[in-house]
């Protein structure tokens, strides 16, 4: 189980296909747009290791662990984020999802200011209160879109611990516009076209209003806090706009906006629909559901949580990472090589596209064993220590490794044991699970769930 990759004992090289119509492979690209995730369990499967040429770009699937190791770690410093991410500059700007070099090591630096340890754990309080702000309401036998009802407490838990702002009158909003940004990065021949924003599809037109819907709302907090002159409010946004470099300067106003916006979608969206996907397996599951309430009955007892008390939530972790290797919110990551490189005997043009898919890798057999059951018990220590690096990446890993993931499992844990407190949900008849993978794992269409009860 080291996930070694096969060398040839003569290198390959896989020079780009001479025909321009070759290398467009709009078969390809067809096929990968109508089943992306059933593209990526193909060629996982098939382990091949030559180029697969789509939009004029040609992309290697990585299938085993060390490939990812390699890819992550090893040869960070020749491997960029991949075309389809840099087209995300589109709505993040150059945020530290996207940027390079000595402008990502700076920010990243800056950023690191406001995911301190400290200033995580004191977002506990707001986690719990978005939490039972929507839960509490809810009645006995009535029926919810699961999707609507994470959106709105995740919505509430950035905004609070991003802004210290309350945008429950913009939520809705942000929320439409989120759903327009994600349907313009869910058309993968639009993306790897790059198709520019004037083109006047409905979708780019749909794409270029929500992301001025977002940009306005944002550019007005920022403003508005900046023109106050307040000190450290406790939130994100006071940790940025305190922050310096190494020379004493502060983040521009510019890139201070790109990384907010990063920071309020990014945020968002993964955890709710992390979280999303819990409910949706836990509602078949009473036995894990029992296990999650006693858990947080002998930890909690009848208090609010801490963040102390994470560490403690052993169970509850186990659920949230066996959801997140079943469900990974990024379901695929991606490398562009800025110069020749060779992986396993394989050699590869400057260009090529790098391809390691957390949802392909995470269910494979020769390292999971039954990986389509969801079995949080399977997360031992034991267990964890056995797993070669490269195996699970849900936050990506190395040093472009999520900043918000700590943030993001702490944010899960709360929200899953105090709605669990409150109620449980059970499936509606007929709802099934399916994807329409866009930037994030995100289901084709809402789950009706329905609301059981219970004491606190």
């Amino acid at each position: 189980m080291d996930g070694t990759p096969s060398t040839p004992d003569t290198p390959v090289r896989h020079d780009p296909p001479r025909s321009a119509f070759a290398r467009l492979g709009l078969r390809r690209l067809l096929a990968f747009q109508r089943d992306p995730l059933g593209t990526l369990e193909r060629n996982h499967e098939d382990k091949s290791r030559a180029p697969e040429w789509m939009a004029g770009q040609g992309f290697v699937y990585l299938h085993a662990p060390a490939d990812v190791e390699w890819m992550m770690r090893q040869r960070s410093d020749v491997l960029v984020k991949d075309h389809f991410m840099q087209t995300l500059r589109k709505i993040v700007g150059n945020g530290i999802l996207v940027s390079e070099g000595d402008t990502w090591r700076r920010h990243r630096g800056l950023m690191a200011h406001a995911f301190t340890p400290k200033r995580i754990g004191s977002y506990v309080p707001v986690m719990a209160r978005a939490t039972a702000r929507v839960v509490e309401p809810m009645r006995e036998g009535e029926v919810v879109d699961v999707h609507d009802v994470m959106n709105r407490i995740t919505m509430d838990i950035v905004a609070k611990a991003l802004f210290d702002a309350d945008v429950t009158d913009e939520g809705a909003t942000v929320g439409h516009a989120l759903e327009h940004i994600m349907a313009y990065f869910a058309n993968s021949a639009e993306v790897l076209l790059d198709v520019p924003d004037w083109f006047p599809t409905p979708v780019m037109r749909r794409f270029v209003r929500a992301r001025a819907s977002v940009q306005s709302i944002v550019d007005r907090i920022i403003h508005t806090r900046a023109a106050s002159g307040e000190g450290d409010r406790g939130d994100l946004l006071s940790a940025l706009l305190a922050a310096r470099d190494e020379a004493g300067e502060p983040m521009a106003r510019g890139q201070l906006r790109d990384e907010v916006v990063t920071l309020f979608l990014a945020g968002h969206e993964t955890t709710s629909l992390l979280l999303a996907h819990v409910l949706v397996e836990l509602a078949g599951r009473p036995d894990v559901v029992a296990r999650i309430r006693d858990e947080a009955a002998a930890v909690l007892d009848d208090r609010a949580p801490s963040a102390d008390d994470a560490k403690q939530l052993v169970y509850v972790e186990r659920v949230l990472l066996e959801a997140l290797r079943l469900y990974p919110s990024a379901w695929a990551i991606g490398r562009e090589a800025v110069q020749e490189v060779t992986l396993a005997g394989h050699t590869y043009p400057k260009g090529t596209q790098l391809l390691a898919s957390p949802w392909a890798m995470h269910r494979d057999g020769a390292i999971f064993t039954d990986p389509l059951r969801f079995d949080p018990d399977r997360w031992t220590p034991e267990f964890r220590k056995s797993l070669p690096r490269g195996a699970y990446f849900p936050f990506s890993d190395g040093p472009r490794v999520c900043i918000g993931n700590h943030f993001a499992m702490l944010e899960a844990q709360v929200v899953l044991v105090e709605l669990l407190r409150r109620v449980t949900l059970s499936l509606e008849p007929g709802q099934k699970l399916e994807f329409a993978p866009s930037v994030t794992l995100r289901a084709k269409r809402g789950m009706r769930m329905r609301v059981h009860r219970h004491a606190t």
